[in-house]
């Protein structure tokens, strides 16, 4: 008896489609200094590398600057992240992120942001750098860990500078970056060609044109007339 009788009772290979997830990306520091030392970069290059070990399609990396970690929609990076996948007709799998800690700092705040990307948008948060994923619920747990042992960091780190802060401006020293027009040299300046032992705000050239344009104000003269524009 023939064989070819019995293939019409054979079930038909079916095609395997392989289909690849797609994740974003996320990248910040929280200082200018850290935006100089080629941190981003290295968070950039290693979300691309954890995509290709583990056959994600990387689709884009959302961040690149440096902003606080102090709130969590006041970073406009950050905003932009999760307005995005809220909006998205095709969102994500993932959101990956070499550490939660870059992910967020805010604690409780930053657990109820999860929640809503995991629970109602079904995108979830992986660590590249432990390989930790909120598809796994222990993993998830310990990604809650981390974001509020992160802001625990924050407020021993608070603890520690807030009695200093307070007797720097109580020793009648200004606390921050001086006002626009003003160089401000001291301890505690980012350029080392303006550090010094005790802390002076001297005006600068840009300083003196301000001071100058008030100035010609006081007298009643026009902003036109100088080559300034009313905005």
């Amino acid at each position: 008896m023939s064989l070819d009788k019995f293939k019409k009772f054979q079930k038909e290979k079916e095609d395997v489609v392989v289909t690849v997830k797609r994740i974003w990306g996320y990248t910040r520091v929280s200082s200018k200094e850290q935006y100089n030392n080629y941190s981003l970069n290295e968070q950039e290059q290693d979300l691309k590398l954890f995509a290709k070990k583990n056959n994600y399609e990387l689709e884009q990396i959302v961040g690149g600057t440096y902003e606080s970690a102090s709130g969590d929609f006041s970073r406009k990076e950050f905003k932009r992240l999760i307005d995005e996948v809220r909006k998205s007709k095709r969102r994500p799998f993932a959101i990956a992120i070499k550490f939660i800690s870059r992910f967020s700092r805010t604690g409780d705040n930053a657990i109820g942001i999860v929640q809503e990307l995991v629970d109602k948008m079904g995108v979830h948060i992986v660590e590249t750098s432990t390989g930790l994923t909120t598809e796994n619920e222990f993993d998830r747990l310990e990604v809650y860990r981390k974001l509020l042992e992160a802001k625990k960091e924050n407020l021993d780190r608070l603890e520690k500078t807030l009695p200093g802060m307070k007797l720097l401006l109580e020793s009648g020293n200004w606390l921050g970056k001086a006002p626009r027009g003003y160089t401000l040299r001291g301890k505690k300046v980012n350029d080392y060609s303006k550090m010094q032992e005790y802390q002076e705000i001297t005006i600068n050239k840009e300083g003196e044109l301000l001071k100058q344009a008030w100035q010609w104000k006081l007298m009643g003269e026009r902003d036109g007339k100088f080559g300034f524009k009313n905005t």
